[in-house]
């Protein structure tokens, strides 16, 4: 990434995954539901993993085109950047680029982000993240990706974009993402009689 840094429903649907070649058994790959707004910590904890995180930047950037459209603010205007390298029982599962609202947000640079959840201490301040959009895009591992996640360069990797907003349908949150494809699958839950 080169940018500046759900509970399921009734019936299960299809899952996205990588596998290892057949003469490698692979490891259990953690599970994300797409049709809920959850953060790593929460998501890596009801799987019976470990959350942890290294963290790579935290500071005030200026919005350029693409941040200011994500979060709704204008060209130039301050907001928080949190670029964190996640893991999940030791094992380094994702680079995430974490743009938040300053306006909003900015209580955080005083919080221990590198191993807290931003999610929890959005929630302890009163910010309720309800809706949101994400993108999914297979693409490869460039040479600083594959040296975090530590797998090969141009090895396989998912790139996960979301905007998230609060109750009010304020813009809170732009992440953008890379998994490790051999590590983690997505799975999306529908049930076709809602409608």
């Amino acid at each position: 990434l080169a940018l500046l840094d759900g509970e399921e429903l009734p019936v299960a649907a299809g899952a996205l995954a990588v596998t290892a070649p057949a003469d490698v058994p692979p490891p259990p790959a953690p599970l994300q539901p797409l049709m809920q707004v959850t953060g790593f910590t929460e998501d890596m904890q009801r799987r019976g993993k470990i959350p942890s995180s290294r963290l790579l930047y935290a500071g005030v950037q200026k919005a350029n085109h693409i941040i200011a459209s994500d979060l709704g603010i204008g060209l130039g205007q301050d907001y928080i950047l949190i670029r964190r390298l996640r893991f999940a029982d030791g094992v380094p599962l994702a680079i995430e680029e974490t743009a938040l609202s300053y306006e909003l947000c900015s209580a955080l640079l005083d919080d221990d982000i590198a191993h807290g959840s931003i999610y929890g201490r959005l929630r302890q301040m009163g910010i309720k993240l309800i809706t949101g959009e994400q993108y999914m895009e297979a693409t490869l591992a460039d040479s600083e990706q594959a040296e975090l996640l530590q797998i090969e360069r141009g090895a396989a990797v998912m790139h996960i974009e979301r905007h998230v907003c609060s109750e009010q349908g304020i813009p809170v949150e732009a992440t953008y993402s890379t998994y490790r494809g051999d590590q983690y699958r997505f799975f999306v839950n529908f049930d076709s009689t809602l409608r």
